[in-house]
């Protein structure tokens, strides 16, 4: 069975397209497509008509990518922390259904970590040890200790990169100055 998986998140919006047998997922092709939806909203508490628009743009280069390709038998699309944080989220989720005919399921910071170590799991081998997975995002990161098996603890951060930007504010090049008062915080 092939099928095509979104992953919308607050930077970037990535697609895989696998073929899944017996189990197993054997990656066609992944494409990044940059969305910044979460730009500008984090602070304001819901997404602005321009990234709203700009987010759009990124799903329907990335829904093209799916129609090019025969037998499509599942598509799933998830959404995370730029979504599920903002006012209007429900919003985007409506938008892409009215325009694409598919449905977004917004997950939590819980079900982002728990789909991360699943990633992690099958796209490297983990031994028979206890590892760390960290995934720095845009609107959060999340922290999972696992093993081959099972995730043994997880957690979600609304820390991600494009939040944090916009809470602290930094110059570029940042100041010895902003340097310290991050450190104080």
């Amino acid at each position: 069975m092939r099928i095509a998986i979104f992953d919308l998140g607050s930077n970037v919006f990535n697609l895989l397209i696998a073929q899944v047998s017996k189990g197993l997922c054997i990656s066609e092709k992944i494409v990044k497509e940059p969305a910044r939806i979460g730009v500008g909203g984090f602070q304001k508490g819901e997404l602005s008509t321009q990234s709203l628009s700009a987010a759009i743009g990124a799903f329907n280069k990335l829904y093209e990518v799916v129609k090019s390709y025969p037998n499509i038998e599942a598509i799933k699309i998830f959404a995370t922390s730029a979504v599920r944080d903002s006012a209007n989220g429900a919003l985007f989720a409506k938008m892409i259904e009215e325009k694409f005919g598919q449905k977004i399921e917004i997950i939590s910071g819980d079900r982002e970590a728990e789909l991360i170590y699943k990633g992690v799991r099958e796209s490297i081998i983990l031994y028979n040890e206890t590892i760390l997975i960290l995934d720095i995002g845009g609107g959060s990161n999340e922290l999972i200790i696992a093993d081959r098996d099972k995730i043994l603890w997880k957690e979600s951060y609304p820390l991600g990169i494009i939040r944090m930007k916009e809470l602290l504010q930094p110059s570029d090049p940042i100041t010895a100055a902003q340097i310290k008062s991050i450190k104080s915080i």
